[in-house]
């Protein structure tokens, strides 16, 4: 016989990645409850277990209490005088403008009253306690968060409700009689009622709930896919290291849209963890325990309506009491944890709920199944290992290469040079992801050595997917690959992102340090909802302006091939005889123009060229070939062009231009204001916490006004503001030097923002067409 190993399934609270796969209920004594309360209803009449925010907690420890009141008391007195005299020291100050706007004033002064208590007291006293708050919190930063935010509340909630009527007073009296305000903060802020709200707030604080927990279990689950499922696990057994589930129920949790709460389901059937339990009559060294019979029959136990899951797993723990020699009182019914043991095992009474894969039970049950069915020489089994071994080994699969071919041979040529990606692409490249968009391609095989490109086609074939709406699956079976793979497709989407800091839809199995946390947590699904909707409003111009650009650069192509068709032996030496007498009277200027380095918005001097002769004025020359149309258009731009070179060193600030699509100085003074709104509302310590609903106000104004890529969270991009906006006063004062209108600035910032990466040629050309500009019809 074959020696079993141990079991996949133990008790785990976390993976190897570091997520959390496991909830012990013993944290949450009321959840408990619940759950053994369920336990004794009969299957026929469960009913789904629902579970709230705030309703199972798990309370702060005696220790950490004490810890708490210790640090309130040592807080000092000077403290609370402090908030005190800000406050009245602040209301003095704004005196002056409180006739014209009472109702800001009053704002101001409650505002900063909240702000020095949660600068002058909270913040301290949270300082002292962040060890051991990350010790027992479930989530240390957001139970900080709440802390903080609540705290200031409970303390600053009175003095807020009070300040109105004794400001009112300072307003109306003449002179001012500050004694009210005094008298509000004296009451309603005393050093030794203020410490004891402190006090109170922490005697019923929670550092985790049930509720959260569950949730990122859930999310866990349903990010890895089918193959996770969600288990009740009751009463585990210990043996050595190892911790195993007895029983396990699987049971499915969903969200109610209208409550909030969560709500698990359980299925009516009882499993039972025979392989552990096999396990460990195998490793275990007494012989009696060997010789005795298996304390489990069945693996699944599928029980009647009317009896409930206490009933089966009492009886089999009784069987398991009297195989191992377990000693101890062990109620099963009873919703306290008991524990009885031997001298190589520990059983205990509690209850989990955990995330497994699935897979590993659907492998059994199908093993089983499969055996079932052979034993009753049930003919579809047989039928259908045969199909599975002819099609991979006996079937030739069909081919699609010729008809890809064909395909690709029919495909103008301009579709065959632009493809709607991030991400280069070339012939073989494009010829691949054609093959896998034929129906009937099951799989493509692609082979070449190192460095021929193999894992750019895989992120090419990936990053099409997500532009097709798919889910994929990489794998391999070496890291080294799959990082490679993923380097690529982050730096694609980072290419083509606005905003760095969004979490990359990737998640990466079997590696430390995953996007799994980020892309569950509520501020990536928040900004991901945000970002949604400012897309979907600009889906449609989105795609129409990607359609427009497609065809632009098609027909380009296609204009560019048909002007070379049409090129001649003899117009190319006239070229050539042109560019000789152009280059005796201009050195180097031809060079210029065949190896252009910054003019990108020029036509290239095509065959159309050898048609200019003598008696052609080089102004209707120029004219002509400009795509404008225009030759003081072409003037224009390469005076730009000229400007931009001077300021190459503002390309270093790129990544702060680019928050706007174009801008020139005329803008100047609207994005002066707005930087001067954004300063005056950033407090020093809270920065905008206390001032959400200006900012998006101000926002709103900012995308209005100005010509912003994406305004949602500009506040928090105030240093690349103050960046354009010193870049857009060096623009201006070098148009000024050059004797240009502002109006050309605008140009000059969509060339600082383009790839270009050198202009600086364009200074000779604008020289050579300012000097003859009023001269080009005697040429």
């Amino acid at each position: 016989m074959k020696k079993q190993l141990a079991p996949r399934r133990k008790i785990h609270l976390k993976d190897d990645a570091g997520f959390r796969t496991g909830l012990p209920l013993r944290k949450y004594p009321t959840l408990y409850s619940a759950v053994w309360k369920l336990l004794s209803v009969p299957v026929g009449n469960l009913a789904p277990m629902r579970i709230p925010r705030n309703r199972h907690t798990a309370a702060i420890s005696p220790t950490l209490r004490d810890l708490i009141r210790k640090h309130v008391d040592s807080l000092e007195p000077c403290a609370f005088d402090a908030v005190r005299k800000d406050t009245l020291d602040f209301a003095r100050r704004k005196r002056g403008g409180a006739v014209e706007n009472p109702e800001a004033y009053v704002e101001d002064v409650q505002s900063l009253f909240v702000e020095s208590v949660g600068k002058r007291i909270v913040t301290p006293i949270l300082a002292l306690l962040d060890g051991p708050f990350r010790q027992q919190s479930y989530s240390a930063v957001e139970s900080v968060y709440e802390v903080e935010t609540d705290l200031v509340d409970t303390l600053a909630l009175q003095v807020v409700e009070q300040l109105p009527t004794a400001l009112n007073t300072i307003i109306v009296s003449i002179p001012p009689d500050f004694g009210a305000a005094e008298k509000v903060l004296n009451e309603f802020f005393a050093e030794r009622e203020a410490k004891e709200r402190i006090k109170a707030f922490f005697e019923d604080f929670a550092t985790a709930d049930a509720y959260q927990e569950m949730r990122d279990l859930t999310n866990y689950m349903r990010l890895g896919g089918e193959s996770l499922q969600m288990y009740l696990y009751v009463c585990e057994l210990r043996f050595g290291t190892a911790v195993f589930p007895i029983f396990y129920i699987p049971s499915s949790v969903t969200l109610d849209e209208k409550s909030g709460d969560l709500t698990v389901e359980f299925d009516p059937h009882l499993y039972v963890h025979k392989r552990a339990i096999d396990y460990i009559v195998q490793e275990i060294e007494s012989s009696a325990v060997k010789l005795a019979l298996s304390p489990i029959d069945d693996r699944i136990i599928y029980l009647d309506p009317q009896k409930p899951f206490l009933d089966e797993i009492d009886r089999i723990l009784a069987r398991m009491s009297a195989t191992f020699d377990l000693v101890g009182d062990f109620d099963v019914r009873q919703p306290k944890i008991e524990t009885v043991a031997s001298a190589n095992l520990r059983l205990s009474k509690t209850a989990y709920f955990a995330v497994f894969d699935k897979s590993d039970e659907a492998l059994l049950n199908d093993y089983e199944a499969l055996l079932t069915a052979v034993d009753e020489d049930q003919k579809s089994v047989t039928d259908m290992f045969e199909n599975i071994i002819r099609g991979f080994l006996i079937d030739e699969p069909i081919s699609v290469r010729e008809r890809v071919s064909d395909l690709w041979d029919q495909t103008p040529i301009h579709d065959r040079l632009v493809a709607v990606s991030p991400i280069p692409l070339n012939e073989e490249q494009r010829r691949i992801i054609m093959t896998l968009d034929d129906p009937a391609c099951h799989f493509v095989t692609v082979q070449g050595p190192p460095g021929t490109g193999k894992s750019h086609t895989i992120t090419a074939i990936a990053f099409n997917c997500i532009l097709n709406r798919k889910n994929i699956l990489i794998l391999s079976d070496k890291q080294e690959a799959l990082d490679v793979v993923e380097d690529k497709l982050k730096s694609a989407l980072s290419s083509v992102r606005q905003d760095d800091d969004f979490p990359d839809p990737i998640l990466r199995l079997g590696k430390t340090g995953s996007t799994y946390t980020r892309l569950i947590s509520q501020s990536s699904q928040e900004k991901i909802r945000n970002h949604y909707r400012a897309t979907k409003t600009h889906a449609s111009s989105l795609s129409a302006e990607t359609d427009a650009t497609r065809r632009k650069i098609q027909q380009s192509i296609t204009k560019t091939i048909n002007a070379y068709a049409t090129v001649r032996l003899n117009e190319v030496e006239e070229l050539h005889r042109l560019e000789e007498q152009i280059e005796a009277r201009i050195p180097c200027f031809t060079q210029t123009l065949q190896i252009p380095r910054g003019a990108s918005h020029l036509d290239q001097l095509d065959a159309a060229l050898a048609e200019a002769d003598s008696a052609l004025s080089a102004r209707e020359f120029f004219s002509r070939r400009f795509e404008a149309g225009s030759f003081v258009a072409l003037l224009s731009l390469v005076r730009a062009y000229s400007v931009a070179s001077q300021l190459d060193h503002l390309r270093k600030s790129k990544p702060a231009l680019s928050l706007f699509e174009s801008i020139g100085p005329r803008h100047q003074s609207i994005l002066h204001r707005f930087i001067v709104e954004y300063d005056e509302l950033r407090m020093p310590i809270f920065g905008y916490f206390f001032r959400g609903s200006k900012v998006r106000t101000l926002n709103t104004r900012f995308g209005q006004e100005l010509p912003c890529a994406n305004s949602l969270d500009v506040h928090k991009r105030l240093r690349d503001l103050r960046k354009v906006h010193k870049s857009l006063i060096v623009i201006k004062q070098t148009l000024t030097e050059d004797g240009l209108a502002d109006d050309v600035g605008e140009v000059v910032y969509r060339i600082l923002l383009s790839d270009v990466q050198s202009c600086g040629d364009a200074k000779a050309i604008r020289h050579l067409l300012e000097a003859r500009e009023s001269g080009w019809n005697r040429c």
